[in-house]
C-alpha cells in the first residue's frame, strides 16, 4: 500500500533530515531476509560494519554503540523476516530488542500487518490508509501527463483497486506505450496482472509483488488462511465476518485465517454503507492473480457455488412476505457476489445436472424483479430453466422475465412472456394445487399487463373473469382478493363502473379479512378512481383517504399507482 514510498517521504522530510543527515541513515531492505541469519547479514552490509565477514548480533551492536552519534535505521518490508517460518520470530525479535536498547538509534519499521512486532518495545505506530481515488488520479496524471483529460482513467483506477503500486505501473505502461485508459482497460480484461509483469526488473512486476505474499511459506503453513484467501478472491464485494459462515463453511479456524491474511496484508477491512459490520475483501489485483494463475481449485469453486445457492434459497421470498424487508436486505448486501457466482461459467456448466442452481437463479431473479429489475439476470434464469427441461422451472422463470419487463415499462414484451408462462402453468395445474396457485398469480399479472398493453378491452375483461374464476377455487382469500381487484380494474377501462365497484368492494372485504394492508390500499385507490370517473367526488375523497392511510401504515408505496387528477 505504498509503504516504501511513505518511508522515503519520511526520511527525506526536513524535520528528519535535520536530526539524521544522509550519512547517518541506513536503508535496510528486508524483502530477501527470510531468516534471522539473513537479516543479520543484510544489516551488516547496509550498516557498513567494518572488518571480516563473521556476522554476529553482538558485533553489530558493539559497532553501533561505539559512536553516540544519532543514527536512523529503516527496516523496509520487515514482514518477511518477522513472518518467516522455522521458529525464527524469537531470534528476529531479539535483534529488534537489542537495537532498541541503544538510545541514540532510531528505528523506522515498514511492514504489512495489523500489529507492530515485539510487544516489549514501546512503538509509535501509524496505520497507512489505502490511497483514495483522488490520490490515485494524481499519481496517474503526474506520471502520464497526456492522461489528464482522459474520461476512462477513473474506471481503470477502480479496476486496479486504487493500489498505488499497480497505479504507478499502469501509468508508466500507458506513458511508454502512448495508450489511452480505454486501451489499457481492454488489455486488462484480457491479460489482467500479467500486463503489469512484463519487465526485466523483478521489483517492477505486479505478479512477483503479489506472489511474494500469496505464495509465501507464512501463508501456506496455514491451510485455513489459503482456503479463505481463495474464497474471498471469488467474492468481488468481499463479505462480513458474520456471513463467512455462509461462504466459507469449510474453513475450520476463521479467526486464525483472518489474522494470518491480515498479517500478510492480503485482507482489507472496509466499512459497508448498509451495515455496521466491516467488509473483509481481497484487493482486485490480488483477486485476479488468484483467479487467473491456477491458485483456486475447481472443488473450492464448486463449494462456493453450492454455498451461494444455499444463501439465495434461504433468503429468497416475494415482496408480500412479512420477512421480505429483512431477507431482501441480506440478499442486497451480497448482490455483487451472488451475480458473480451464479452467472459464472462454472454455474452455466453445472446447470443441467443441478436443479438447485436453476432454483437459486430463479429465486434471485424474483428478488431483483421486486427490488432492482435486471433483464440480464431474468434472461439468464430463463436460459437455465429451459436447459433444465422442467416445465415448472420454465413457467416460473418466464413469468419472472415477463414481470421484469412490466416493471421496466415494456408492456408489449411483458405480455408475450406472461402469456407463455400462464399457458404453461395451466397445463401443469391439473391436480397440482401449487401450480394452480402460481398460475393464478401469473394470470393476475397478465391481466394487469393486458389492460396496459392491448387496445382490446373485451380481451382484458374476458381474461380477468377467467383468472378470477380460477382463483375463487383456491380457498385462498388473498389471491382471490387480488383477482377481484384486477377484475374491477379491467371493468373500469370499458366504463363498466357499477360492476367494477361490486368486485372492488368484494376485494376490499377479502383483503381486510387477510389484513393485507398494501393490497387494501391498492383496492381503495381503484375504488376512488371509479367514484371519481362517475363524478362521485365525496366518495372518491373518502376512498383515497383510506388508501393513503393504509399506504402510510404499510410504510411503503402501493404496488400499483393510478393517478387521480
Amino acid at each position: 500500500m505504498g509503504k516504501t514510498s511513505v518511508s522515503l517521504a519520511v526520511i527525506e522530510s526536513s524535520l528528519v533530515q535535520e536530526q539524521f543527515p544522509p550519512r547517518t541513515q541506513a536503508w535496510v531492505p528486508c524483502v530477501e531476509a527470510t531468516s534471522a541469519t539473513l537479516l543479520l547479514e543484510i544489516l551488516y552490509i547496509q550498516l557498513q560494519i567494518p572488518g571480516d565477514k563473521h556476522v554476529t548480533l553482538e558485533r553489530i551492536i558493539s559497532e553501533l554503540d561505539a559512536s553516540k552519534r544519532p543514527r536512523l535505521i529503516v527496516l523496509d518490508n520487515f514482514e518477511t523476516p518477522w513472518n518467516a517460518l522455522g521458529g525464527t520470530q524469537k531470534q528476529v525479535g531479539n535483534i529488534l530488542r537489542k537495537l532498541a536498547t541503544l538510545s541514540h538509534i532510531a528505528i523506522l519499521v515498514m511492514m504489512h500487518g495489523t500489529y507492530p512486532p515485539c510487544d516489549t518495545i514501546e512503538w509509535q505506530t501509524q496505520t497507512i490508509q489505502p490511497t483514495d481515488k483522488a490520490a490515485c488520479r494524481r499519481i496517474f496524471h503526474d506520471i502520464n501527463l497526456s492522461s489528464k483529460d482522459d474520461p476512462d482513467v477513473d474506471c481503470l483506477l477502480a479496476k486496479l483497486g486504487h493500489m498505488p503500486f499497480a497505479v504507478t505501473l499502469m501509468a508508466n505502461l500507458g506513458k511508454r506505450g502512448k495508450s489511452t485508459a480505454k486501451e489499457l482497460l481492454d488489455t486488462w480484461y484480457i491479460s489482467d496482472t500479467d500486463m503489469l509483469s512484463i519487465t526485466n526488473s523483478p521489483e517492477k512486476s505486479m505478479n512477483r509483488s503479489i506472489s511474494l505474499s500469496v505464495d509465501s511459506k507464512f501463508i501456506k503453513q496455514n491451510p485455513d488462511a489459503l482456503l479463505l484467501l481463495s474464497i474471498l478472491s471469488l467474492l468481488p464485494a468481499g463479505t462480513t465476518r458474520e456471513n463467512l459462515c455462509w461462504w466459507a463453511p469449510t474453513v475450520k479456524m476463521i479467526p486464525s485465517a483472518i489474522a494470518t491474511l491480515s498479517d500478510a496484508a492480503l485482507l482489507v477491512e472496509n466499512k459497508r454503507h448498509d451495515s455496521n459490520s466491516p467488509a473483509l475483501f481481497v484487493l482486485p489485483v490480488v483477486q485476479l492473480f488468484m483467479q487467473q494463475h491456477d491458485q483456486i481449485g475447481r472443488e473450492i469453486r464448486k463449494q462456493l457455488l453450492s454455498s451461494c445457492c444455499q444463501y439465495v434459497l434461504d433468503h429468497a421470498c416475494r415482496y408480500d412476505d412479512p420477512t421480505f424487508p429483512i431477507k431482501s436486505k441480506a440478499l442486497a448486501a451480497e448482490d455483487p457476489n451472488i451475480q458473480s457466482i451464479l452467472l459464472s461459467s462454472l454455474s452455466t456448466q453445472l446447470i443441467v445436472s443441478s436443479n438447485r442452481i436453476t432454483e437459486a437463479l430463479i429465486d434471485f431473479s424474483w428478488h431483483r424483479c421486486d427490488t432492482k429489475p435486471n433483464l440480464d439476470i431474468a434472461n439468464h434464469a430463463v436460459m437455465a430453466a429451459r436447459a433444465s427441461g422442467l416445465e415448472r422451472h420454465i413457467a416460473s422463470a418466464v413469468w419472472c422475465l415477463g414481470k421484469t419487463y412490466h416493471q421496466l415499462g415494456n408492456h408489449r414484451l411483458s405480455y408475450n412472456h406472461l402469456e407463455e408462462a400462464y399457458q404453461v402453468f395451466n397445463a401443469l395445474s391439473q391436480g397440482d394445487l401449487n401450480s394452480q396457485r402460481l398460475g393464478s398469480q401469473c394470470g393476475i399479472d397478465l391481466v394487469d399487463v393486458v389492460c396496459l398493453a392491448l387496445d382490446n378491452k373485451d380481451r382484458a375483461v374476458a381474461l380477468a373473469r377467467d383468472v378470477e374464476t380460477k382463483c375463487a377455487t383456491l380457498s385462498d382469500n388473498l389471491i382471490h382478493g387480488w383477482s377481484l381487484m384486477f377484475l374491477g380494474y379491467a371493468l373500469s377501462e370499458p366504463w363498466q363502473w357499477q360492476e367494477a365497484l361490486v368486485h372492488l368492494d368484494h376485494a376490499r372485504s377479502l383483503l381486510k379479512a387477510m389484513e393485507s394492508t398494501p393490497n387494501i390500499a391498492d383496492a381503495c385507490q381503484l375504488i376512488a378512481c371509479v367514484h371519481y370517473y362517475k363524478r362521485r367526488l365525496p366518495e372518491a375523497l373518502d376512498a383515497i383517504e383510506d388508501a393513503w392511510r393504509y399506504t402510510a401504515s404499510a410504510k411503503r408505496l402501493s404496488t400499483h399507482v393510478w393517478a387521480i387528477v
